[in-house]
């Protein structure tokens, strides 16, 4: 990401994706683990508040470096926590 802004969008798109596939579920499978897909939901926003958190928190003193690193570490979270929501996103389908 060249900046802020792009990585907050790419987590907002990442994470609403992500809802709107849980809630979906909840959508053509009523009364089918409802509470299940609930919870996914307020785990995949709460993470949503987190990593947009750590981006407005960055660190604003020190090395250029390691600012980078610190939004790459993001960036690389995001992805990592979009692979495994999307796989318990998977799971509410197979159940």
């Amino acid at each position: 990401m060249s900046n802020k802004r792009e990585l907050k969008q790419a987590i907002k798109y990442r994470t609403n994706q992500l809802m709107e596939d849980a809630f979906s579920y909840t959508l053509n499978h009523p009364g089918d683990n409802d509470e299940k897909a609930d919870q996914l939901i307020e785990k995949i926003a709460d993470k949503w508040f987190d990593l947009v958190a750590k981006v407005n928190n960055y660190p604003k003193k020190g090395k250029r470096s390691d600012v980078k690193k610190y939004f790459a570490g993001i960036e690389n979270e995001l992805e990592t926590v979009a692979q495994e929501f999307n796989k318990e996103v998977d799971a509410l389908y197979k159940s």
